[in-house]
């Protein structure tokens, strides 16, 4: 009996050093295998300081500067220059949330009292290429002159697929608002598919109408998330793709070249007016505005400059006052038209050849003379009348800026 309860024991712990040997061995093998990356998280933020309580680490800033001096005059013209900003962070009551305690601040760029500015922040994030993503920020402006008169700022979110730091690179996707009333508004460009250099860059705008005495702009709480993870190869893809963004109602096409069409030449110095003649393709009336974007040469043109009301399926001639450069060569600038309700309609572009060797001057409107009346065997014959439509715009121009001010 005794001799069988210790064979028992026996029997129980080398059962025991068995199974304590196995674990380990298990382990090790475990241990042994080759590791995978982790797959990538969808809905995490890939942004550095998204909501911009380190300063500005990770972010960087970019402008346009363009001076107008008008012609003989001694000062710029503030309502067509752009001015380099300041980049800060903002004052706790300008944070998103609307933090009393000053633990939380926003992005802010700041122009310089009366002037305007056109300038912003961006990113550049890795993203495994092939994966979608979805950009937004939440922004803000400011624009007050010294009567208290608030005004509106164009604000901007972009994402470019291509990872390229260019603001004016056709390749970016825009969304824009206009803001007045001091608050925040949530934008979000279309979503992308990144591309091979598996790099996607974020960019943030603002741009004030006019050169009042406090301008700025405010960016917070910005999120980039991968919504749809790149598709390994030979697999079925993981989710659908999106459904594609609805086109808006308004729309517009290029029909023709009225006036100075592409590779005109002009005189140094000459003013001209180019005209471009444009149709309502979409299925809502419009009207807005066509402002100069930074790319090529504004050649003195006022921007933002209106855009006339046109009915749905009707054409209209858009034509904006130009004046060449002085010196020859081949100029080209870049404009886009924007419904009231910052709908972007497309780009319109001027090219001319600026030539000494003109002997006649462009002239500054070009019009087409009416038929005169002839006389027949006697009678005298006019020519049938024509129906068209003459529209004015006219406002008090109390300061003499030529421009038409909130107030």
């Amino acid at each position: 009996m005794l001799q069988l309860e210790h064979d028992s024991k026996l029997i129980r712990n080398t059962i025991k050093q068995l199974s304590a040997l196995a674990a380990l061995a298990l382990l090790a093998g475990l241990m042994a295998l080759p590791t995978t990356a982790a797959p990538l998280m969808q809905g995490v933020n890939l942004l550095q300081n998204p909501n911009f309580e380190q300063g500005l680490e990770g972010w960087h800033g970019w402008y346009y500067e363009n001076i107008i001096m008008p012609p003989n005059g001694k000062e710029p013209n503030l309502h067509l220059s752009f001015y380099p900003p300041d980049f800060i962070t903002s004052e706790p009551k300008w944070d998103k949330r609307g933090d009393k305690e000053g633990e939380r601040v926003a992005a802010a760029v700041s122009g310089l009292h009366y002037t305007k500015f056109r300038a912003g922040l961006y990113q550049t994030v890795d993203v495994p290429s092939g994966s979608r993503v979805r950009f937004s920020v939440w922004v803000n402006g400011f624009c007050e002159d010294d009567k208290k008169t608030r005004c509106p700022v164009i604000l901007r979110a972009g994402i470019d697929p291509t990872g390229g730091t260019d603001w004016q690179s056709d390749s970016v996707q825009w969304v824009e608002t206009q803001i007045s009333n001091q608050q925040y508004e949530l934008l979000t460009p279309p979503e992308v598919q990144v591309g091979r250099n598996g790099r996607v860059t974020v960019f943030a705008w603002g741009e004030p109408r006019y050169p009042v005495l406090y301008n700025a702009a405010y960016f917070d709480e910005a999120s980039l998330v991968v919504t749809v993870p790149p598709t390994p190869t030979g697999a079925a893809p993981t989710a659908p793709p999106p459904s594609p963004t609805p086109m808006p109602c308004a729309q517009m096409q290029l029909v023709s070249d009225v006036a100075v069409p592409d590779n005109s030449p002009v005189a140094p110095s000459a003013q001209f007016v180019r005209t471009w003649r444009v149709q309502n393709s979409g299925t809502c009336a419009w009207s807005g505005t066509l402002n100069f974007i930074g790319t090529g040469s504004q050649m003195d043109g006022q921007s933002p400059t209106d855009l006339p009301d046109v009915q749905v399926g009707q054409t209209a001639d858009v034509s904006i006052k130009l004046i060449a450069p002085a010196q020859p060569g081949s100029y080209q600038g870049t404009w886009e038209a924007r419904t009231n309700d910052g709908t972007i309609l497309g780009r319109l572009v001027v090219k001319i050849n600026v030539t000494d060797r003109m002997t006649t001057p462009m002239p500054i409107v070009t019009a087409t003379p009416l038929p005169i009346a002839t006389t027949v065997q006697g009678l005298s014959m006019s020519p049938a009348p024509m129906n068209g439509q003459v529209c004015i715009r006219a406002f008090n121009d109390c300061n003499g800026d030529g421009q038409q001010s909130p107030d």
